[in-house]
């Protein structure tokens, strides 16, 4: 691995459910652990809704390979200054390296954990 790839930390999140005082499940994000990673853009898009224009960015994220990423996990990491959540889309693990690298392309969201 060149020096400085995976310059981000990145941390793994995972949907849960909480029990509050009164007995009510509550869905909450909880961290499963943190990764050193690289953040990369893969694509971008512009679509308007009615006067408003909205912006959607997918991302490529590499780790070292993390058997334990799943496909509704979300990655939290702050680039440039600016702390983002991106949703995992789809997870592929570098085969030609030996599974040295999993690589997951995600989409950039404020996810409520209600939803």
């Amino acid at each position: 691995m060149p020096p400085g790839q995976y310059r981000y930390r990145l941390s793994i999140m995972r949907l849960t459910n909480t029990r509050a005082s009164g007995g009510d499940i509550t869905p909450s994000w909880a961290e499963i652990v943190k990764r050193w990673g690289s953040v990369l853009i893969a694509a971008g898009s512009e679509f308007e809704d009615g006067t408003n224009l909205h912006a959607r960015r997918q991302y490529e994220v590499r780790m070292r390979y993390y058997s334990g990423l799943i496909e509704q996990d979300r990655i939290d990491v702050t680039v440039s200054g600016k702390s983002r959540q991106l949703q995992v889309i789809s997870i592929a693990t570098d085969t030609g390296t030996h599974q040295r690298e999993t690589v997951a392309k995600c989409a950039e969201t404020d996810l409520n954990p209600t939803t």
